[in-house]
C-alpha cells in the first residue's frame, strides 16, 4: 500500500519524511516493513498454519501472498535505496514462484490448499475456498484467477459445495448453473462456536464471484480464451456448447460473447446469495458476520467480520469492470 501511495503521490516522501521510518535499510531490521520482508524472505519455505488457523503445513494462500509481498517489497527496497535487499527479495520470489507447482494435483485436476501436512491434522481433499482467495490476493502471474488451474479448481469446489449446501438460487431453465452458497472446505465442522458443522461463508461466496468477474475482464482484454484439458470442464459447465480442447475462442465469435456473458451472470448468482443472506440477518439489516446458515438464513461466527465486507466490496468493484467490458456501460 505504501508503494502504491508513493507512486500515485510521489511528493509523499518529501512532504512527510516520517514515512521513511516504515522502511529503514538497516540490519538487523529496525522498521516494520523491513522486518516483515526479512522474515518472509528467510522463512517462506517453512511450515506454518493456514489462514483459517487450523492446519500446519505449506499453504497455497500463504505462498501466493508471500510471493506478492516479496515482489512488491523488492520494488519498495529499491525506492528506499536498499538495492542489496531488493536483489535478495527478487531472488527469493523467483525460487518461491518456481515452487508453486507443488500445489497442482494433476491426478485430481485441481489445486490443493495444503501440502506437507504433519502431525495429527485430518486429511482433506485439498478443495478449499482459500484457493480462490490466494489467486485473488497473489501476484497475478502464478495462478491468476483466470488461469486454467484456478478455473478448474473453481468448478470442482462449486460442485462439491452444491452437494453440501442447499442452493436457493432458482434453477435455470436452460440448464446453465446458478450461484450457490460456498463454505471454506468440504470437511469443515466449525460452526462459529463449536464443531457442530461448518456453514457457508460470505468471504468464500463472494470470492468465487470475484474470480469469475476477473476472468471476464481478462478474457475481454485479450479478446479470446483458450480451451485446455485443464479448464474444459469449467467452460462446459458455463456453456455446454464448448466440447473440444485446443480451441481458441475469439471475441468476434458468438461462442465468446455468450460464454463471457454467461460467466458474468453466473458470478451474479453468487452475489445474489450474499445479498439474500445479508438481508435475512435478524439482528441488523446489512450486517455481515463470518458465516451464514443456508438452511435458516441465520448469521453465525464472528460478528461484522471485516473480510466479509471487504470481499463483497472488491467483488462489486470487479463486477463494475466486467460489466463495462461485456455491455460497455
Amino acid at each position: 500500500m505504501l508503494r502504491a501511495a508513493t507512486v500515485t503521490y510521489p511528493s509523499l516522501l518529501t512532504d512527510y519524511p516520517f514515512l521513511r521510518k516504515l522502511y529503514e535499510p538497516s540490519l538487523p531490521p529496525t522498521s516494520i516493513i523491513k522486518a516483515d520482508l526479512e522474515y518472509v524472505a528467510h522463512t517462506w519455505h517453512r511450515e506454518g498454519f493456514d489462514l483459517w488457523e487450523e492446519v500446519n503445513g505449506i499453504h497455497f494462500f500463504t505462498a501466493m501472498v508471500q510471493l506478492k509481498a516479496l515482489e512488491d517489497g523488492a520494488s519498495l527496497a529499491r525506492r528506499f535505496g536498499d538495492p542489496g535487499a531488493a536483489d535478495f527479495y527478487e531472488g527469493q520470489a523467483r525460487e518461491l514462484g518456481k515452487s508453486m507447482w507443488k500445489f497442482w494435483d494433476g491426478r485430481r485436476g485441481h489445486l490443493v490448499s495444503t501440502v506437507g501436512i504433519t502431525g495429527r491434522n485430518p486429511p482433506r481433499s485439498g478443495l478449499n475456498c482459500d484457493l480462490m482467495l490466494g489467486a485473488l490476493h497473489g501476484n497475478g502471474k502464478v495462478f491468476p484467477p483466470w488461469s486454467e488451474n484456478v478455473l478448474a479448481s473453481l468448478e470442482k469446489l462449486v460442485k462439491a459445495m452444491n452437494g453440501r449446501y442447499p442452493d436457493r438460487a432458482p434453477p435455470r431453465t436452460d440448464g446453465r448453473p446458478s450461484g450457490g452458497a460456498i463454505g471454506r472446505y468440504t470437511e469443515d465442522v466449525y460452526d462459529g462456536i463449536g464443531t457442530g458443522g461448518g456453514h457457508a461463508w460470505f468471504i468464500c461466496t463472494a470470492s468465487v464471484a470475484r474470480v469469475l468477474y476477473s476472468s471476464v475482464v481478462e478474457f475481454s482484454k485479450k479478446q479470446k480464451f483458450d480451451v485446455t484439458p485443464g479448464n474444459l470442464q469449467f467452460f462446459r459447465m458455463v456453456n455446454p456448447e464448448i466440447i473440444h480442447t485446443g480451441e481458441v475462442v475469439m471475441m468476434d465469435d458468438r461462442l465468446f460473447n455468450e460464454t463471457v456473458r454467461w460467466m458474468f451472470e453466473y458470478a451474479d448468482g453468487f452475489m445474489d446469495v450474499v445479498r439474500r443472506y445479508v438481508s435475512e440477518d435478524g439482528v441488523r439489516v446489512g450486517s455481515m458476520a463470518e458465516q451464514f446458515d443456508p438452511w435458516t438464513g441465520r448469521q453465525l461466527g464472528a460478528r461484522d467480520l471485516t473480510w466479509s465486507y471487504g470481499s463483497f466490496l472488491t467483488a462489486v468493484e470487479e463486477r463494475g469492470r466486467a460489466r463495462g467490458w461485456v455491455w460497455g456501460t
